[in-house]
């Protein structure tokens, strides 16, 4: 069962630790640089990609004394009893923590993150299998088109106006559903505008042997490219 409080937390010019230095460590640090935190990073190796982020960086391994003044750490190494160390320093401390792949060292955990403008969602799978929150990420952002974003934009200007035009908040709640109807209906409707590309396989040639998905496709098909090799009963 999830009974994680799913928030999002303003972290915008907040002192963010990360113990690691290898690619899940990088990772990470991008997920909290992309909401404007101040990084540090701390660890005895630290690849050369890290290197060239806006972040500081410590070369040497974890001390108690580095999650001073520190509003979140996240521990990305390979050493048990540093990630544990960093968790119970942590947590005597009311410091949120996330120790990787480590759910019961976590008071929180990252999310798999689409973000198109103004619009960020969040899945979490409650640490049970994060490459399917991956997936569903991936998914939600196909389902989008980069279309959501823009649609906000435009509702937030038009909410503006009805702020400060209309009175009451029914009137104001009334009309906001209306426009956001329209604004979903519009999205609909650039997406079915948007055409498809199919491939489809002619198998060894034999007009006969083609799929019966692969016929329905060159049916219905408005354009279709092909090579010399196809045979012409097909098109």
């Amino acid at each position: 069962m999830n009974n994680l409080l799913p928030v999002f937390m303003k972290i915008e010019n907040n002192n963010c630790l990360v113990v690691g230095g290898g690619e899940i460590a990088f990772q990470k640090i991008y997920q909290l640089l992309d909401s404007n935190a101040q990084v540090t990073v701390v660890a005895p190796e630290i690849k050369k990609s890290i290197k060239l982020l806006p972040v500081k960086l410590i070369n040497r391994k974890y001390r108690r004394g580095d999650i001073e003044n520190i509003k979140l750490v996240i521990a990305a190494t390979n050493d048990a009893t540093v990630n544990n160390n960093i968790y119970k320093d942590s947590q005597k401390r009311g410091i949120p923590v996330n120790v990787v792949d480590q759910p019961d060292l976590c008071s929180f955990y990252m999310g798999s993150v689409y973000h198109d403008g103004d619009v960020k969602i969040a899945v979490s799978t409650n640490g049970k299998c994060p490459s399917f929150g991956r997936f569903l990420r991936d998914h939600i952002k196909n389902i989008s088109k980069g279309l959501w974003g823009k649609a906000l934009k435009d509702l937030a200007t038009q909410r503006e106006k009805i702020i400060q035009t209309l009175s009451t908040y029914l009137e104001k709640k009334e009309v906001m559903k209306q426009l956001v109807k329209n604004q979903s209906d519009n999205i609909i409707q650039i997406d079915k505008r948007r055409g498809k590309v199919l491939l489809v396989g002619a198998g060894p040639g034999d007009p006969e042997l083609i799929t019966a998905k692969g016929l329905k496709a060159i049916q219905n098909a408005d354009v279709i490219v092909h090579d010399a090799l196809i045979h012409p009963h097909l098109v």
